[in-house]
């Protein structure tokens, strides 16, 4: 068989690293930084935002009722004043167990009004690049996940997204250093699907929906748009936070986001306490996978200069 023509088998690991190179190969542009004030804070104790450059960038083309991705975006920058749906912050929180009575993590988080939180290509890389700089330095990693899932606007490379991430996170894991997910309503698609679900501790808050598909999609594909059958099948309390604790799926459920944070403090003294340093961790890669390497152009989203891309 010629070597054109040979059939490849693949496990799933070798996809998913395969997947993940293939779309740093081409995945930004460089371009101007736009002026906008900072972004929300995404806790009191919040220090520095990393990876500010990485965009949104409509690289399909994608337009449908006469509404462009690219206007989409622009309205969701404006809305948010943030170039994607993910934040990636370095924030020092309360800790019992640190001398200097503070821990650095590394802090990211959806935002639910950029486009429903969902997961893009520029979403993906920098939820990549905060666990691999966690990962370089030593740091747990906190995610607040509220998502509508991955972005259709991106088509199938969005869900590549979710094994780009997994092999992140896979890589963090294997360095010994803690992840913890918090789940805000809703959360569902192909962010419950990896990443969020993929921590070591999962916290999420009361009523939170969580799920892959939802509840409609559900009762129409599965049902036929049959409500009474849905409903005689999936309890009322079906796709919530305290349903999935019942059954093993979440690890606490928190009354709000400021007693998850509580949480989050303890569970990082119990598994950093004394334990892990910067030193100890598993040393950064230069090639492959997780490399942020600058002036690459082209293809799924954009980078634009920010004043801490030696990062």
């Amino acid at each position: 068989v010629p070597p054109a023509r040979r059939l490849v088998l693949l496990t799933p690991w070798q996809f998913c690293c395969f997947v993940s190179r293939c779309s740093r190969a081409t995945s930004f542009v460089l371009m101007a930084p736009p002026t906008m004030p900072p972004s929300s804070p995404v806790a009191e104790t919040e220090e520095q935002e990393l990876f500010q450059g990485i965009a949104s960038k409509n690289f399909l083309g994608f337009s449908f009722n006469n509404v462009s991705y690219d206007t989409q975006i622009e309205s969701a920058v404006r809305r948010t004043e943030a170039l994607c749906a993910v934040q990636c912050y370095v924030c020092s929180i309360p800790s019992r167990t640190s001398p200097s009575g503070t821990r650095k993590v590394v802090w990211m988080r959806h935002q639910f009004q950029f486009i429903g939180g969902s997961l893009g290509c520029a979403e993906g890389e920098k939820l990549c690049a905060g666990f691999e700089y966690a990962r370089s330095q030593g740091l747990g990693v906190v995610v607040e996940c509220r998502s509508g899932g991955a972005r259709l606007q991106e088509g199938t490379l969005s869900l590549m997204q979710m094994g780009k991430v997994s092999v992140a996170v896979n890589a963090f894991r294997n360095a010994g250093l803690p992840y913890v997910s918090i789940l805000l309503d809703p959360c569902y698609g192909g962010v419950s699907a990896s990443y969020a679900l993929q921590s070591d501790v999962k916290i999420a808050l009361r009523n939170t929906r969580i799920g892959f598909a939802g509840p409609s999609v559900i009762c129409n594909t599965m049902h036929e748009g049959d409500r009474a059958a849905f409903e005689d099948l999936c309890p009322s309390d079906f796709q919530t936070a305290e349903y999935l604790s019942d059954r093993g799926t979440i690890d606490i459920v928190a009354d709000s986001l400021d007693v998850a944070k509580a949480h989050v403090s303890s569970l990082m003294d119990a598994f950093l306490g004394g334990q892990f340093s910067a030193s100890s961790a598993a040393p950064r890669r230069t090639g492959g996978l997780g490399t942020h390497d600058k002036g690459v152009d082209g293809g799924m989203f954009k980078r634009v200069a920010s004043h801490n891309d030696d990062l």
